[in-house]
């Protein structure tokens, strides 16, 4: 079975899965990973573990299961 495109709560747009996506203009808080409704601009920030170094940060849970379960 394949797996079902992700979709917007709010207009049931298609979510495409964004990086460094800017949240909030005042407060300047961006997601490193968010998806993205391409209908309403709605965006859902996608949870991540820090690094601490530079470059993108893993998914907490991928095909559900978080990161530290997977053997």
């Amino acid at each position: 079975m394949p797996a079902k495109e992700p979709i917007c709560s709010l207009c049931e747009g298609r979510l495409v899965k964004e990086e460094n996506v800017m949240l909030d203009r005042l407060g300047h808080n961006t997601a490193r990973l968010a998806w993205v409704c391409i209908n309403c601009c709605a965006s859902f920030p996608i949870a991540v573990r820090n690094k601490w170094g530079f470059g993108s940060a893993d998914q907490i849970y991928k095909e559900g299961k978080r990161f530290d379960q997977v053997q």
